[in-house]
């Protein structure tokens, strides 16, 4: 989705290493809605997850209130360390959100990369 930049919008280019595109980061004034944004998901990821019991917590810049920050929305899931994260999937695959099994870093030394 595309959508137009407004004057109040902070632009901030990070450059390129060799062989990489540079990627420009878009922060926007403190939006109160950011926090509205964030309880319509708590709700959808706790109704998803209901049968585990999650801790749903808003993380990252858009959480501090009165910060210019970029426009997503962080969460973090908690649950009770017996229970598996394979149970956590599916359900939140259904309630429309997107699974990333492995991230891998570029930069995190061998030893500190995921398996």
């Amino acid at each position: 989705m595309r959508r137009l930049l407004d004057d109040h919008e902070e632009h901030t280019h990070i450059p390129a290493r060799r062989g990489e595109s540079a990627m420009k980061v878009v922060l926007l004034p403190y939006q109160p809605r950011w926090q509205d944004d964030f309880a319509r998901h708590r709700q959808a990821i706790e109704k998803a997850l209901s049968g585990l019991v999650p801790v749903v917590e808003h993380i990252g810049s858009t959480s501090l209130g009165d910060i210019a920050a970029k426009p997503i929305i962080d969460i973090l899931i908690g649950l009770p360390e017996e229970q598996s994260l394979d149970a956590v999937a599916r359900p939140l695959l259904d309630a429309g959100y997107t699974y990333i099994r492995q991230v891998r870093s570029k930069t995190a030394p061998p030893n500190d990369r995921p398996g």
